[in-house]
């Protein structure tokens, strides 16, 4: 699995800061299995694209998101994909 991070998380996943993201689920799909490998990226199809890094997902967890929660988390998913979202929450351990 490929993930790419905005440059404002880069740092942070590349240190082993971040290590879970939540992403829309794609339809039909079970979405990533636990064990498997998962490659870090910042600047996806950019000159400026760099690998911050590999790990292992270590836990995936349905997410629902609306206008309760966290007020900055809701407002920066009402910005990217809209609410109400339905997404995974994906997490894993670092593996340099």
């Amino acid at each position: 699995m490929i993930l790419n991070f905005r440059d404002r998380f880069a740092d942070a996943v590349r240190t082993g800061a971040k290590t879970q993201t939540i992403r829309r689920a794609k339809d039909g799909s079970d979405g990533p299995r636990i064990g498997a490998a998962v490659h870090l990226y910042a600047g996806i199809r950019t000159p400026k694209q760099r690998k911050l890094g590999t790990g292992v997902v270590s836990r995936v967890r349905a997410v629902t998101i609306s206008k309760r929660g966290e007020v900055k988390l809701v407002e920066w998913i009402r910005g990217v994909y809209g609410l109400p979202f339905s997404g995974r929450l994906i997490e894993w351990e670092v593996n340099w």
